[in-house]
């Protein structure tokens, strides 16, 4: 069984964390899915909803792949050393570290995509570049891959039916595309 640790942080974009959850929670008998946060209150989306915490930054656990979102709270978390302390740690352990939309901004402040190709939602491509100015933007990118890290600008299913055929095989992510009317 696989582990995925899902970063949640006040004002996360709702669908960046939940679209990609959807499509690893296909594979609910590979992965456990852990919703990750510095504190254990339940933590306010920015479109509202609340997202109750199974394990604390602090807490020091192991995850296989490890999910950043974005949102506006993005912009509040490139400056908190201990959620980019604790990425720097997690993603040195990790199979697969991944960001949706703004979500790349916290892995570039966090030094994780220096020298890797990235990309990010195209309305706060500046801001995102200016939190890593090392990382090899990719401005027309919808998503990326290099190494053990991949970045979704704004196309969050395709790529995590993808992901989710790393362990699956082509038939089950087929079946993922087709839930989501992504096939023919």
């Amino acid at each position: 069984m696989k582990t995925i640790g899902a970063l949640v942080f006040p004002e996360f974009e709702l669908l960046d964390m939940y679209g990609p959850l959807e499509m690893f929670g296909l594979l609910r008998d590979d992965v456990e899915i852990r919703m990750v946060a510095e504190t254990r209150e339940p933590v306010r989306s920015s479109p509202g909803p609340k997202t109750v915490v199974d394990d604390l930054i602090s807490d020091s656990d192991d995850y296989d792949i490890l999910i950043v979102p974005g949102g506006r709270g993005s912009r509040r978390e490139v400056e908190n050393n201990a959620v980019l302390d604790w990425l720097r740690a997690a993603a040195s352990k990790a199979k697969l570290v991944t960001s949706v939309c703004t979500g790349s901004a916290t892995l570039a402040k966090a030094s994780l995509l220096n020298g890797r190709r990235a990309t990010t939602n195209k309305a706060a491509y500046e801001w995102v570049r200016a939190q890593g100015p090392d990382a090899l933007w990719q401005p027309q990118a919808r998503w990326v891959e290099d190494g053990y890290i991949r970045r979704i600008g704004r196309h969050r299913h395709g790529p995590c039916c993808h992901i989710a055929a790393l362990w699956r095989g082509e038939s089950r992510s087929y079946c993922s595309q087709r839930r989501i009317r992504m096939a023919p």
